[in-house]
Formats: C-alpha cells, sequence, structure tokens
C-alpha cells in the first residue's frame, strides 16, 4: 500500500513540475510546435527533444557558461556541448574574427593563407604533421576511418560500445546479451540489424571497471593502391571527436 501511495505522489509532483515548466515556458512551447511543421522533430537535430520536460527550452542568447532562454529565463550550461566546452559561448575573440571573415567571404570553396597557418599552428602545438578540416563530429570520424583503412588496408574497425561517434553508419552499434544491435537515442530504438548474405561478422568483448564493452564491427574494404602506379597515401595525422557532450542545464535566479 505504502508503495502505491509513494508513486501516486510522484506523479503528483511530476504532473505539477509539467504544468509548472509549461506556464513558465510558454514561448519555447509556441515555437516547439511551429518547428514541427517544418523541422524533424520540431527541433534542428532530433536529440534535442530528449528533455525532462514536453519539449526543450528555445535559445535567446548565450555567452560565456551561461544563456538565456526566450522566455526570459538565465541559465548556467552545465552543458558546454562541442565547441563550447572549449572556449565558453561566444568568446569575444572569436566573435570579432569570424565577423572580419565573413565580411570578405566564407564559402569560397577554395584554399587561403589563413589555413596554412592553422594546420601550421596545430602541428607546432600537437607535434601532428598533417591535418584535415572538417565541420562535424560525424565527417572527423568518418575522416578518420577512411584514412586508417586507406593506410592499413583492414576490413575492421574497433568501436567503444553505446558511445557516440556521430552519425556515422560503421560505428552505429551495441551490445546487448552478447549480441549486436543497433544503438537507441542517436538513431531510434533497439533493434538488432539484418544480417546481409555473405556477411560475416567478428565479436570481441572487453570489460573494464565501467563496464564498457569494445566489438570489431565488419567493414568492406577499401580500394588499395597499386603499387605498379607508383602512388601512396601519406600518414596524416588528424582530429576526431568520440563524444557529444550533451549534458544537463540548471536554472539561476
Amino acid at each position: 500500500m505504502g508503495d502505491i501511495v509513494h508513486r501516486e505522489t510522484l506523479r503528483g509532483l511530476m504532473s505539477r513540475e509539467v504544468e509548472r515548466f509549461v506556464a513558465e515556458h510558454a514561448r519555447s512551447g509556441e515555437l516547439f510546435a511551429r518547428g514541427k511543421r517544418s523541422l524533424l522533430a520540431g527541433v534542428p537535430m532530433p536529440w534535442m527533444t530528449e528533455w525532462a520536460g514536453p519539449y526543450p527550452v528555445f535559445v535567446d542568447e548565450a555567452e560565456g557558461a551561461r544563456f538565456t532562454d526566450v522566455d526570459g529565463h538565465t541559465y548556467v550550461d552545465f552543458c558546454l556541448g562541442d565547441t563550447g566546452g572549449m572556449t565558453g559561448h561566444a568568446p569575444k575573440a572569436a566573435v570579432q574574427a569570424i565577423a572580419e571573415q565573413a565580411a570578405k567571404g566564407i564559402t569560397l570553396m577554395l584554399p587561403t593563407e589563413d589555413s596554412i597557418w592553422v594546420g601550421e599552428e596545430m602541428a607546432r602545438r600537437f607535434g601532428l604533421p598533417y591535418w584535415q578540416f572538417c565541420l562535424t563530429a560525424t565527417d572527423a570520424n568518418r575522416f578518420t576511418i577512411r584514412l586508417a583503412r586507406a593506410i592499413t588496408g583492414r576490413p575492421k574497425i574497433l568501436v567503444f560500445n553505446y558511445c557516440y561517434h556521430g552519425s556515422v553508419d560503421e560505428t552505429i552499434i551495441s551490445i546487448e546479451n552478447g549480441a549486436p544491435g543497433s544503438r537507441p537515442g542517436n538513431i531510434g530504438p533497439r533493434s538488432s540489424p539484418r544480417r546481409r548474405r555473405g556477411s560475416s561478422s567478428s565479436t570481441t568483448s572487453l570489460r573494464s571497471r565501467k563496464r564498457w564493452r569494445t566489438r570489431t564491427l565488419p567493414v568492406s574494404s577499401p580500394s588499395r593502391p597499386s603499387r605498379t602506379s607508383g602512388s601512396s597515401c601519406p600518414n596524416p595525422g588528424t582530429t576526431t571527436r568520440s563524444g557529444s557532450s550533451r549534458g544537463s542545464t540548471a536554472r539561476t535566479s
């Protein structure tokens, strides 16, 4: 009886919190409803709907470690995803540099002297001689996989079980009850992939204190350069980001 009362109490508390959230974030609710008419799931990226309330808050502006939503509430951002995790939101030096370059063009599809300077500076700071630019974590992981396969000629890659690697098909995997399946959250519900005729797989499970697991995932072998053609693939350095720092926010008065 006590458990039933406890559950009913929790339901009542949750219901009141949802009502309060809706009342205090009416503008975000309006924008969410409007977004559903043109955006998948009503937001720029579907995972943005993974929110404790009925819809996410919509941001008006951000600076440093805080942001303000369209309803006027200010939050401390404990997420600071992507670039914000390195510099905070809207660092003045970056804002000024971006504005200056935007006035001179940012979709040139051609190299600039500044790109060489960035490559040289990255090599100096991190000790890796070659760099390739990309726009997203997905591209970084995709480029790295492509380069590694081209250099080594190996047909398999090793990924962490249930870890974010961008939207790269070769890394979308999780292991449940010893069997591989598609990873939920970023791509949808858990399911077991259909094995193509003639395909094979090799699974290796490793457990640490955090119960992380890894698995080798079969991928198609790349076309290797001919030894007689004289072509070769350099051994470039590149950066990858295997995690997305999506987290929580805390409101401040």
